[in-house]
């Protein structure tokens, strides 16, 4: 499962995806990511996998 902090945000979903790549690579079942944008925009997203397996 992947929240993030805009639906349809191009960037949330750069980082939904990083959190989900991140997470299987480093052999957890969770990850976020966080970025702001140049205009203080903040994102986030945030994976947990959801068996609870990676």
């Amino acid at each position: 499962m992947i929240e993030k902090t805009h639906e349809h945000c191009a960037i949330c979903d750069w980082l939904g995806r990083e959190a989900e790549r991140t997470a299987r690579e480093q052999g957890t079942d969770h990850w976020s990511s966080y970025d702001t944008a140049r205009d203080g925009t903040d994102h986030a997203a945030h994976y947990l996998a959801e068996d609870g397996a990676s």
